[in-house]
Protein backbone atom coordinates (compact mmCIF):
# COMPACT_ATOMS: atom_id res chain seq x y z
CA UNK A 1 0.00 0.00 0.00
CA UNK A 2 1.40 3.21 -0.94
CA UNK A 3 1.62 5.79 2.21
CA UNK A 4 2.18 9.06 0.45
CA UNK A 5 -0.85 11.40 1.75
CA UNK A 6 -2.23 13.54 -0.93
CA UNK A 7 -2.18 16.83 -0.60
CA UNK A 8 -4.73 19.63 -0.81
CA UNK A 9 -5.55 23.22 -2.28
CA UNK A 10 -5.20 25.50 0.92
CA UNK A 11 -7.78 27.98 -0.66
CA UNK A 12 -10.52 24.88 -1.18
CA UNK A 13 -9.63 21.81 0.22
CA UNK A 14 -9.94 19.94 -3.47
CA UNK A 15 -7.02 17.02 -3.55
CA UNK A 16 -4.15 18.00 -5.69
CA UNK A 17 -3.45 14.24 -7.41
CA UNK A 18 -1.39 15.03 -10.03
CA UNK A 19 0.61 18.20 -10.85
CA UNK A 20 -2.04 19.36 -13.45
CA UNK A 21 -4.44 20.00 -10.79
CA UNK A 22 -2.45 22.78 -8.98
CA UNK A 23 -0.02 25.55 -8.71
CA UNK A 24 2.94 26.01 -6.41
CA UNK A 25 2.71 29.88 -4.86
CA UNK A 26 6.28 31.28 -4.70
CA UNK A 27 6.01 30.94 -0.65
CA UNK A 28 5.27 27.22 -1.24
CA UNK A 29 1.95 27.31 -0.64
CA UNK A 30 -0.46 24.84 -3.14
CA UNK A 31 -3.77 26.19 -5.02
CA UNK A 32 -5.96 24.44 -6.97
CA UNK A 33 -6.35 25.48 -10.55
CA UNK A 34 -9.92 26.80 -9.67
CA UNK A 35 -8.49 29.48 -6.91
CA UNK A 36 -6.27 30.83 -8.81
CA UNK A 37 -6.70 33.95 -11.27
CA UNK A 38 -5.11 33.56 -14.88
CA UNK A 39 -2.27 35.92 -13.52
CA UNK A 40 -1.85 33.00 -10.32
CA UNK A 41 -3.50 35.68 -7.67
CA UNK A 42 -5.70 34.20 -5.42
CA UNK A 43 -9.39 34.71 -6.03
CA UNK A 44 -11.27 36.78 -3.78
CA UNK A 45 -12.98 34.52 -0.68
CA UNK A 46 -16.60 34.89 -2.21
CA UNK A 47 -15.26 33.91 -5.86
CA UNK A 48 -14.11 30.35 -3.91
CA UNK A 49 -17.28 30.18 -2.27
CA UNK A 50 -19.24 30.43 -5.17
CA UNK A 51 -17.18 28.26 -6.96
CA UNK A 52 -17.12 25.45 -4.55
CA UNK A 53 -21.14 25.72 -3.83
CA UNK A 54 -21.23 25.55 -7.92
CA UNK A 55 -19.36 22.35 -7.41
CA UNK A 56 -21.37 20.69 -4.41
CA UNK A 57 -24.91 22.02 -5.88
CA UNK A 58 -23.74 20.04 -9.15
CA UNK A 59 -22.34 17.24 -7.73
CA UNK A 60 -24.18 16.26 -4.37
CA UNK A 61 -27.80 17.46 -5.99
CA UNK A 62 -27.46 20.18 -2.56
CA UNK A 63 -30.35 23.05 -2.76
CA UNK A 64 -28.41 26.25 -4.00
CA UNK A 65 -28.97 27.76 -0.08
CA UNK A 66 -27.38 24.37 1.18
CA UNK A 67 -24.44 24.55 -0.88
CA UNK A 68 -23.56 27.64 -0.40
CA UNK A 69 -23.71 27.31 3.69
CA UNK A 70 -21.99 23.87 3.11
CA UNK A 71 -19.20 25.93 0.97
CA UNK A 72 -19.26 28.48 3.04
CA UNK A 73 -18.28 26.72 6.29
CA UNK A 74 -15.52 24.86 4.80
CA UNK A 75 -13.69 27.30 3.41
CA UNK A 76 -13.54 29.25 6.08
CA UNK A 77 -11.56 26.96 7.64
CA UNK A 78 -8.89 26.10 4.64
CA UNK A 79 -5.66 27.56 5.95
CA UNK A 80 -5.63 30.16 3.03
CA UNK A 81 -9.24 31.81 4.85
CA UNK A 82 -9.09 30.76 8.51
CA UNK A 83 -7.19 33.46 9.57
CA UNK A 84 -8.83 35.89 7.40
CA UNK A 85 -11.87 37.88 8.29
CA UNK A 86 -14.57 37.48 5.66
CA UNK A 87 -17.76 39.54 4.92
CA UNK A 88 -21.07 37.75 5.47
Amino acid sequence: MDNQKCSSCQSCGMPLMDSKDYRVKSDGIKFCLHCLNEDESLKTFEEVVQGTAGYLESSQGLSKSAAYDTAKSMITKMPAWKDKKHVN
